[in-house]
């Protein structure tokens, strides 16, 4: 389990009557940017628990790899409110990069090897000697203790990939620094999870900052096909995606306070493009169309630097009465006019977005149909109404591939 090559698949754009050539690392100045895949957020807070102890699996998208790598532990997490929340206290971290498995590169942060990191802030290593190839598997280590608790995700899109050797422990007291070496003990295999917030190295490869709810969130690796369906946010999982999605997110959220979205909007420096999924959390309010669609414009205002791209709001149906396996017993969510709004206006061409990625046609019975496609041979797209499953998320790359290659500045 080396490598992971990219998808042969890769998407196409709305608009693009053929697919573009993938140049997403040419004429590109090489910069400091994110590097790798599975990086996140979380979304959650335990203040019983004080230490923690995780392993987790990325893959190397930057063009040609890299020699050196820096990573980023946050000290924050992003409530059902959607606004930034600190621990409550310091947070001293440990980590490691492991490559290939077995052998461990200590993180330094100043050249300790151990870092107190403020509250509500970003505990970012130095750049640390490494080379890890293009398309290789590596692991990333990190021990944390603080005082107040630990932070984790928890939603429905988000699980350890233990066919790549993730493990997570944590315990109130008594949890093994093992970030330079020995296995690390699966505590939970179930929805706990804990990811660095970035993966940083020289690169010139296009980076997508994807900034969604708990369908954007929390994409995994896997060998066998380079993907398992948790989030719309798979779909760029051959470059170096930069995911700050989380569960609950609203752009009504992102919207209240500049200090709410400070540490999110400060990660945005180490990407190229943005992509929004936000929409189905504010609808379910309901938020006006148009007060999404301002927020959206809004959002894309507080990064300039990235060229935004929007994605069409995926079906939401509130009940099936045979677990969807039919488009006629699913009943149509609230609200569906908004929903409707807000992807005709999308598909319009909105400013200041370069595109669209539609996911909705890709997945929707028809156009404008609220409800869910079924499959004659895969079965339901869903199981909840809310969240695409494994056979949607197929269904989402197949019908609807986009070519990293659009994404050229």
């Amino acid at each position: 389990m080396a490598e992971i090559s990219p998808r042969p698949d890769a998407m196409k754009p709305v608009g693009l009557a053929s697919a573009v050539a993938d140049v997403s690392y040419m004429n590109r100045p090489v910069t400091l940017r994110q590097v790798a895949t599975n990086t996140a957020l979380a979304n959650n807070f335990n203040a019983t628990n004080k230490q923690m102890m995780f392993r987790t699996a990325h893959v190397m998208r930057a063009h040609g790899g890299v020699t050196a790598l820096q990573v980023g532990f946050a000290n924050f997490y992003v409530p059902i409110s959607g606004i930034e929340a600190g621990v409550g206290a310091t947070t001293t971290f440990t980590g490691s990069i492991e490559y290939p498995s077995g052998t461990f590169t200590q993180l330094k942060f100043s050249g300790s090897s151990s870092y107190i990191c403020p509250d509500n802030s970003i505990a970012l290593s130095d750049l640390t000697n490494v080379t890890i190839p293009e398309g290789a598997v590596f692991w990333v280590r990190m021990y944390s203790t603080s005082a107040a608790g630990i932070i984790f995700t928890s939603c429905t899109n988000a699980n350890l990939n233990v066919q790549m050797g993730e493990s997570l422990t944590y315990g109130v007291s008594g949890v093994v620094d093992q970030t330079m070496g020995g296995t690390v003990p699966l505590a939970d295999a179930g929805v706990t999870v804990h990811r660095p917030c970035c993966i940083l190295g020289y690169s010139s490869t296009a980076v997508p900052y994807i900034v969604g709810d708990s369908r954007g969130a929390n994409p995994l690796d896997t060998a066998a096909f380079g993907i398992l369906e948790t989030g719309h946010a798979v779909l760029f999982n051959d470059l170096p995606y930069l995911n700050v999605s989380t569960g609950g997110a609203r752009t009504t959220s992102w919207t209240t306070s500049a200090a709410g979205r400070a540490q999110r909007v400060a990660l945005s420096a180490y990407a190229t493009h943005g992509v929004q999924f936000l929409g189905i959390n504010d609808l379910n309010i309901p938020t006006p169309a148009a007060t999404i669609q301002a927020n959206r414009q809004a959002i894309a205002g507080y990064m300039p630097a990235l060229q935004w791209w929007q994605v069409t709001i995926d079906p939401y149906t509130s009940a099936s009465t045979d677990s969807y396996a039919t488009i006629a017993n699913q009943t149509v969510g609230p609200n569906e006019a908004i929903r409707v709004a807000i992807n005709t206006w999308v598909r319009a061409g909105a400013t200041p977005f370069a595109g669209y990625f539609d996911i909705a046609d890709a997945i929707e019975s028809s156009r404008n149909s609220g409800k869910w496609k079924v499959s004659s041979t895969q079965g339901p797209f869903t199981v909840d109404g809310l969240h695409a499953n494994q056979a949607g998320r197929y269904e989402v790359m197949r019908i609807q591939p986009v070519n990293t290659g659009v994404f050229r500045v």
